[in-house]
């Protein structure tokens, strides 16, 4: 079984959640049995405890099928390097609006955050 995370997708186990997708926004470690602010697709979050949830079959199939076909984390870690040094050389070759691209990189930053019990992400 897969370990729930923030911003994995899920689906409902339970009667009351039957049917329903969402996504994990913060998981809740106060007692022993965990539980999670999910934010379901109708837009309405709720929080659900760890054994009325479970990840979405589609989600887990895709997140995991590339590793299933033998490919090692240093194919994938170098695939990705590839691609970051293209993007470099595209950037590289604009000399118009480089500040306006410097004040993009500056206001993007890692929005989760840990603090204490309880993990946030995306500013929820």
């Amino acid at each position: 079984m897969t370990k729930l995370q923030v911003g994995n997708r899920v689906c409902g186990k339970s009667k009351r959640h039957m049917g329903k997708i969402g996504r994990i926004l913060r998981v809740l470690k106060e007692s022993r049995q965990h539980t999670y602010d999910v934010q379901w697709t109708n837009g309405a979050v709720d929080i659900v405890s760890a054994r009325s949830i479970s990840v979405d079959p589609a989600f887990s199939r895709f997140e995991y099928g590339v590793a299933s076909e033998g490919s090692t984390f240093l194919e994938l870690l170098g695939s990705a390097d590839d691609h970051n040094q293209d993007n470099l050389v595209c950037e590289s070759s604009s000399s118009d609006g480089e500040e306006g691209e410097d004040d993009a990189v500056d206001s993007v930053e890692n929005s989760e955050s840990e603090g204490g019990d309880t993990v946030t992400a995306h500013g929820r």
